[in-house]
């Protein structure tokens, strides 16, 4: 599984992988609808803000936009530009535009109609990842070369970012539009403010990191791992909250291992799914059982302590588990 998208209410999850198919499912696990678009190995998914349009990148270098209809997926209209491998697509957050990082380093900037707007070339290499700030005025690249290109929709290059050596693997803007979040093959996650500023490296002890994701209220982040591990970061006391793994799981559709791919938050922050190397999709749930599955009017200190009462007796037993981190979550459950 190489891309897992939400749609923005939450109720139905799509997932593509390297055999071409965009599949819908429900989230007990129950597949809704597949796709199949000729577009070969699909490198990424991704829903428009209201949930209707579903914009797929292929190897082949086509972009396709899918319309929903009722529960299923319905036509699509094809984008052909030439840039060899389309290796990342966003939607603007009004859901007018689409861009789409390609394989030759350029990124393009089309309308739904699959009419080319503009392209921005930033000499990155190939592009890895693109993301629209939640705000709208800024488009992100990521780029092999190991840089992040903070654009405006116009094509002017505003910031550029270099954190360190390697890919960059996945890029991230935080809901507010103030922090970049960046992850690398290298085993680290930078946050950067939109001024240039490196505000924290988080480092990830094996292999590269594969994606990144802010939680929506942009109080956690979380990261996936070529070590088939997904954590879980708290970014107001800036360390690992939690990290999971086999066979720590909720709704499962198949029994995953190897390398997590891709990751997402759930609209509401209760769960995360993770895309598997193996072709899998599974469920993490962030709540405590019985906990209201709203975390609408809690405050982050309350919804610390419930992720530690979940991952407290794995953190305590697993023998994998570094020492170090055995007693993470023991002063936020008592002081809780």
């Amino acid at each position: 599984v190489t891309s897992v998208s939400f749609r923005p209410d939450g109720k139905l999850l799509a997932s593509a992988g390297e055999n071409g198919t965009v599949k819908l499912w429900n989230l007990e696990g129950t597949l809704l609808g597949s796709l199949e678009g000729s577009q070969g190995s699909i490198t990424s998914l991704t829903f428009n803000s209201d949930g209707e349009l579903l914009a797929s990148g292929g190897e082949n270098g086509t972009v396709k936009l899918w319309n929903l209809e009722g529960t299923l997926l319905g036509s699509f209209i094809p984008f052909i530009g030439s840039q060899g491998s389309v290796t990342s697509v966003a939607f603007s957050p009004d859901g007018k535009f689409l861009a789409s990082g390609g394989e030759n380093g350029t990124v393009k900037l089309w309308n739904l109609e699959g009419k080319p707007l503009s392209s921005f070339i930033g000499s990155q290499g190939l592009v890895t990842s693109v993301a629209f700030s939640p705000d709208g005025k800024f488009l992100a690249s990521g780029g092999e070369n190991g840089t992040v290109k903070l654009w405006n929709l116009e094509g002017k290059l505003l910031r550029l970012f270099i954190g360190s050596k390697g890919l960059v693997t996945s890029i991230s803007f935080s809901p507010d539009s103030r922090l970049l979040a960046i992850g690398r093959e290298k085993g680290t996650v930078y946050l950067w403010n939109l001024q240039g500023v490196q505000a924290q490296v988080f480092n990830v002890p094996k292999g590269a990191v594969n994606s990144v994701s802010f939680s929506p209220d942009g109080k956690l982040l979380a990261t996936a791992g070529a070590d088939g591990t997904a954590r879980l970061w708290d970014l107001k006391n800036l360390q690992q909250l939690g990290k999971f793994q086999v066979p720590q799981q909720s709704e499962k559709f198949q029994v995953p291992e190897g390398a997590i791919n891709t990751i997402s938050f759930s609209p509401d922050g209760n769960l995360l799914a993770t895309g598997g190397e193996d072709g899998t999709i599974r469920f993490w749930n962030l709540q405590k059982q019985q906990q209201p599955t709203s975390t609408e009017n809690q405050n982050l200190d309350e919804l610390l302590e419930r992720g530690c009462n979940w991952v407290r007796d794995y953190l305590e037993n697993n023998p994998e588990v570094d020492e170090s981190d055995r007693t993470l979550c023991n002063d936020i459950i008592d002081n809780g």
